[in-house]
């Protein structure tokens, strides 16, 4: 009545480590000839299967968050490529409310060539030159104080 409980995970899981314990721990294949095992070599083989049962009890639960996490970017790349629809049509109408502008592609194009023409005239000075201009205009603020 006070006996051990023992939870019934997998019932096919006892029975395997029945059959394994049997094969690997208590005789040792070699050929068509069974080997027995001491002690110390059945506890050794034990400890190790018992380790490689753990480690393949983490390796299932990494799968299975693995899986989880991956069920979970997918529902957030939905929901991305779906708010960006979204986003996308609003621009839309507020561009079709916005009034048209008379500014022209060509009138931009020109202003900024502009821009480019008195940078590439500063590009042509040496830096002597330019310290030879500051020094100057030193010159005169000291004579203006």
């Amino acid at each position: 009545m006070g006996g051990s409980k023992k939870t019934a995970k997998n019932p096919y899981a006892e029975i395997l480590n029945r059959q394994i314990f049997k094969v690997w721990i208590y005789f040792l294949y070699v050929g068509n000839e069974f080997v027995r095992l001491n002690h110390a070599e059945r506890i050794f083989g034990e400890k190790h299967l018992v380790q490689s049962q753990l480690e393949l009890l983490s390796i299932a639960k990494s799968f299975a968050s693995y899986k989880k996490l991956r069920g979970w970017e997918l529902k957030l790349k939905v929901d991305l490529k779906s708010k960006i629809g979204e986003a996308l049509s609003s621009i839309e109408k507020l561009d079709g409310m916005l009034p048209k502008s008379n500014y022209k592609e060509e009138d931009y194009a020109d202003e900024k060539s502009g821009k480019e023409k008195k940078s590439s005239k500063d590009k042509g000075r040496t830096i002597e030159e330019e310290m030879e201009d500051l020094q100057k205009k030193l010159r005169e603020l000291q004579r203006g104080m």
